[in-house]
């Protein structure tokens, strides 16, 4: 979960068991989390872990199924790799992932 101001944010998720299986995993807020709305029914697919804001208004979210990009406020997700990582923390355009075994990975994005 990720609060983008007072009243924005998203949630991400999943089915652990089955962690490439697509359906509704993203859900956000406009009033603070009083109510939750899905963003997508298939999309972001599969597991996520982690959902950042970067420039652009753009959402990044990752999981062990991959990492998503969405431009329009989670509603359609592109599909960056199927790396699996499980966290991840963005400031100013650059983001740190981690995953399973040690693995890292930095992208910027601008």
């Amino acid at each position: 979960m990720h609060f983008f101001s007072d009243k924005i944010g998203m949630v991400v998720g999943g089915n652990y068991k089955q962690e490439q299986q697509p359906g509704p995993n993203a859900a956000i807020t406009r009033d603070g989390g009083q109510t939750w709305q899905l963003v997508a029914q298939t999309n972001p697919p599969g597991l996520k872990e982690a959902v950042a804001l970067l420039p652009g208004d753009r959402l990044l979210t990752v999981g062990p199924s991959g990492t998503s990009l969405s431009a329009d406020q989670g509603q359609t997700w592109q599909q960056l790799d199927t790396e699996g990582f499980h966290s991840m923390g963005c400031a100013k355009g650059t983001c740190y992932a981690v995953g399973a075994k040690g693995k890292v990975a930095v992208q910027q994005f601008k």
